[in-house]
């Protein structure tokens, strides 16, 4: 999601640029390759860990809670009993 979009539609709209303006610089990309590089190494320093070892994780297949164990299920089930018995009236999602 590029943030430039929501910026230079609201400087758009305030007359401080124009469309014409506002597409050329979307048109670029929003930091340059070193840039991005460099905040990558920043990153794995930060955590700890080799700039290889952050590429494996970036790389790696996106996770979230349901891939580990979790009780979710326990929680759902406890929470539609209790809506039945009368107890819980609020609603989940």
């Amino acid at each position: 999601y590029d943030t430039r979009r929501v910026q230079y539609s609201s400087l758009i709209l305030t007359n401080q640029m124009s469309r014409d303006e506002a597409l050329q610089k979307l048109s670029l990309p929003a930091i340059d390759e070193a840039e991005a590089k460099h905040d990558f190494e920043y990153v794995a320093t930060k955590l700890g860990i080799t700039v290889s070892e952050l590429q494996f994780y970036f790389d790696s297949a996106n996770m979230t809670y349901k891939n580990y164990n979790n009780y979710e299920n326990m929680f759902n089930f406890g929470a539609k009993t209790m809506k039945m018995l009368g107890i819980e009236n609020s609603i989940k999602r």
